[in-house]
């Protein structure tokens, strides 16, 4: 793989997915929050909205409901674990690993990097309703690591969301 790649997609795409996390868990969560603090309420409207906006994405093309389906599912894991943590840092690290993972590990032809980044493996074959249940297992795993390992989500109750996320 060519160093230069590396080291671009090591230094922006952290900046870009920080970017996309301060607006979507930061700002938008925040203007919900102030509306309405349901800890699954606030992430499936931010999620809906994060997906939306991935809709005019290459990779639609392959199958609109999964692919959909899969930004949706991660726009909301992703402010989920934003509202249970009452910070983003989470949100921020797992957006950053999860794009820079693709891009130095998964070239494919119909996507936002349109297959011209040199990755360790090239995707062929693209099943995107398996590409979701991947996703959700991925979520779910990461999920219940990070439950277990910061204090902070087992104290948050799911009917009474505290911290910054919600409304005074």
């Amino acid at each position: 793989m060519h160093l230069h790649i590396c080291f671009h997609v090591l230094l922006f795409v952290p900046l870009q997915t920080t970017v996309e996390e301060l607006i979507f868990r930061g700002f938008l969560l925040q203007w919900f929050a102030k509306k309405n603090s349901h800890p699954f309420l606030l992430p499936l409207l931010v999620a809906l909205i994060f997906g939306s906006l991935h809709f005019t994405n290459p990779e639609m093309e392959k199958s609109t409901l999964w692919v959909g389906l899969n930004y949706i599912w991660g726009g909301f894991m992703l402010t989920f674990f934003a509202v249970k943590a009452g910070r983003s840092e989470l949100s921020i690290g797992a957006h950053a690993a999860n794009n820079m993972f693709i891009l130095w590990f998964l070239a494919e032809e119909k996507s936002t990097d349109d297959g011209s980044v040199p990755s360790l493996f090239k995707v062929v074959d693209v099943h995107p309703a398996t590409n979701l249940m991947w996703n959700i297992c991925i979520f779910l795993l990461f999920y219940f690591f990070i439950q277990k390992k910061y204090s902070s989500f087992k104290r948050r109750s799911d009917h009474n969301v505290t911290g910054r996320y919600s409304h005074s």
